[in-house]
């Protein structure tokens, strides 16, 4: 188990994009990403919404993992907000050690201080290790989770 004083986790900034990128072409991950200049788009796209920013785990200097935190306007539920946890990705060198623990807090923290309720999350049906790791640090299955393709992705 890493040591939380030896993961910085924070808001990442645009030099860090690459690094991100890279995380999600791992094999065990999306196989691809977008290149620099097409995510650089997309990056500056997610700066446009009141809170949906990226964040980066930082080990020894160097990017070892990456979610997006999405807090958003919740008309029921008296009005509180609700927090979306997408793309977490861990290096794979990385894996097993905490720093995905860490990450999973630092979100939880984050979507409390802003007054979300709840924090929720979706995750494909053949990736077994990380249903066992979201139950595990305490998710609940609540319910279903649907998807209509529209398009195929890219290979």
């Amino acid at each position: 188990m890493i040591r939380a004083d030896d993961l910085i986790i924070r808001p990442a900034i645009p030099g860090d994009h690459k690094s991100i990128l890279n995380l999600y072409a791992q094999p065990d991950y999306n196989g691809a990403s977008l290149d620099a200049s097409a995510g650089e788009v997309v990056f500056a796209a997610m700066a446009t919404y009141p809170h949906f920013v990226p964040y980066v785990a930082e080990l020894e200097g160097d990017i070892v993992a990456s979610f997006c935190l999405m807090v958003f306007a919740n008309p029921a539920h008296m009005g509180m907000p609700i927090a979306l946890i997408e793309n977490v990705v861990v290096h794979e060198a990385y894996q097993g050690i905490g720093v995905g623990k860490a990450l999973m807090d630092h979100a939880g923290q984050t979507a409390s201080e802003m007054g979300a309720y709840k924090l929720i999350l979706a995750t494909g049906l053949k990736r077994t290790r990380a249903h066992q790791f979201y139950e595990d640090l305490g998710f609940e299955r609540y319910g279903y989770s649907y998807g209509l393709p529209l398009r195929e992705l890219p290979q």
